[in-house]
């Protein structure tokens, strides 16, 4: 099996989250406009679709984060 990465975005109004593999261009992809809602819906949404592929995080090949330019708070959430 491919390794599978976790990508967050928190760094403007967007919420972004995916997982992808060198193999598969985007594995599964969310992305919707949540203002200053990322805080209580970034982790739901993270377990979300790790159980919809039956996986865990412990079974992630890692976490690739947005660091800006965006709000403090923002890129803070997603770091």
């Amino acid at each position: 099996m491919a390794e599978i990465w976790l990508a967050i975005d928190t760094s403007t109004e967007n919420l972004g989250v995916a997982l992808f593999s060198e193999d598969e261009a985007a594995c599964d992809v969310y992305s919707q406009r949540v203002w200053r809602d990322q805080s209580t819906r970034l982790h739901p949404q993270i377990a979300a679709m790790l159980d919809a592929k039956g996986m865990d995080v412990a079974d992630l090949a890692g976490v690739v984060a947005c660091r800006g330019p965006g709000s403090f708070t923002g890129v803070r959430l997603g770091m």
